[in-house]
């Protein structure tokens, strides 16, 4: 209902372009096609919450499978995304099986590393995977040689359409981290940030080893 309407805004600026494009003054062009790039970026968040919408309402359905094999799943899709940057990636050789939905605990992998390349501010940036066993939990943390967060800005980076001030014209709809600590938390796990500004942040998920 939201994309249709969107998609005819975003033709009609085309079309206008296309017919008119040269007949108008450069500032109406340029107004145009501010339009149809707003639009373009307002399907895009929309397609994003439907994708994170639809994986969130999947049925609970557990499973033990091998944490680094949905990992594996995820960095085909994040390698296409780094492209031609000089973004590095380490990865542990080994990390644990877990008791957990396998579809929604690729997401959290995704969302996770996403961000770091998307917010990258480092010509060789480093983005560093790593997972342990601490007592009752499997902790798994994202690092990354980015920007770094703020303190004040770290409390609201996981409330739904926060967007941080410096990232307002970056893609994205501000509902990644929100999901990623809804999905985890409500199998009983936990999801926090640590970070500081041009140090870059770190990510950790905990879930249960009794499963989440």
């Amino acid at each position: 209902d939201l994309k249709t309407p969107l998609a005819t805004v975003a033709g009609l600026c085309e079309e206008f372009l296309d017919e008119f494009g040269p007949a108008v003054p450069a500032e109406a062009r340029g107004l145009v096609e501010a339009a149809r790039s707003r639009t373009m970026r307002m399907k895009g968040m929309i397609d994003e919450l439907l994708a994170m919408s639809a994986s969130a309402a999947q049925p609970i359905q557990r499973a033990h499978v091998s944490s680094r094999s949905l990992l594996d799943d995820v960095l085909d899709r994040i390698r296409l995304e780094i492209g031609e940057r000089p973004i590095r990636l380490e990865v542990p050789d080994r990390m644990p099986d877990v008791y957990t939905h396998p579809g929604r605990f690729r997401e959290v992998f995704y969302q996770l590393l996403s961000n770091a390349v998307k917010f990258m501010d480092k010509e060789s940036g480093v983005i560093r995977v790593s997972a342990a066993r601490l007592g009752d939990e499997h902790i798994f943390c994202v690092a990354d040689t980015g920007p770094g967060i703020s303190e004040p800005d770290q409390r609201k980076i996981f409330a739904p359409f926060q967007r941080l001030l410096q990232h307002r014209e970056r893609p994205g709809s501000g509902l990644g981290l929100y999901f990623v600590r809804r999905m985890i938390e409500q199998r009983g796990g936990r999801v926090w940030v640590e970070s500081k500004l041009g140090e870059g942040s770190k990510f950790y998920v905990a879930i249960p080893v009794s499963g989440a």
